[in-house]
């Protein structure tokens, strides 16, 4: 049995639904349902890692994005879907991670790799490696806020980085 996770109530391949209100709801969920496997809205993956449950999960997400890949795969996903994607991809997917394989939809890897080919990469001997990580995410409009809930630190402490790379860099150019 499938059990999904999120905020919205769209319904796909009639998979129960449970919505997301507290940590205390999702246990209590997942003790009555007892599924095989979750699916979990990208945006939830902190609360996946904070009941600690040892049911393998898929993660997706409304957008491609390179981090929020990352983050959901640091946490312990072994799929990665677009919302979009979810009717026509859950089953290949289910099947592949209950199998004990990982899933990335083929689509998204192409994606992934163009945007890494587009966005350049570029690394600057003078950053440190999260100094280019966050310079990188700038690049990609995320702001100093996202950032720093995506990289798990404070805002305080993106500003700094940001504002050290930005004096880095000009003596760069």
């Amino acid at each position: 049995m499938i059990l999904r996770i999120g905020n919205s109530a769209h319904i796909f391949k009639d998979f129960p639904f449970i919505p997301v209100n507290d940590k205390a709801n999702v246990l209590a969920a997942i003790k009555k349902q007892k599924p095989k496997l979750l699916v979990i809205e990208d945006v939830h993956l902190n609360l996946i890692k904070a009941i600690g449950s040892k049911i393998p999960f898929i993660t997706y997400s409304d957008t491609v994005n390179i981090y929020i890949i990352k983050t959901s795969i640091v946490s312990g996903s072994k799929g990665f879907l677009l919302e979009s994607e979810l009717d026509d991809k859950i089953d290949a997917a289910a099947s592949a991670v209950l199998s004990g394989d990982i899933y990335l939809d083929p689509e998204i890897g192409r994606e992934v790799i163009g945007l890494i080919f587009k966005q350049g990469r570029i690394t600057y001997a003078s950053l440190t490696k999260r100094e280019n990580e966050m310079y990188s995410m700038s690049q990609q409009d995320f702001s100093a806020k996202e950032i720093s809930e995506i990289l798990s630190i404070t805002l305080k402490s993106v500003r700094n980085a940001l504002s050290t790379v930005n004096r880095k860099l000009s003596k760069v150019i």
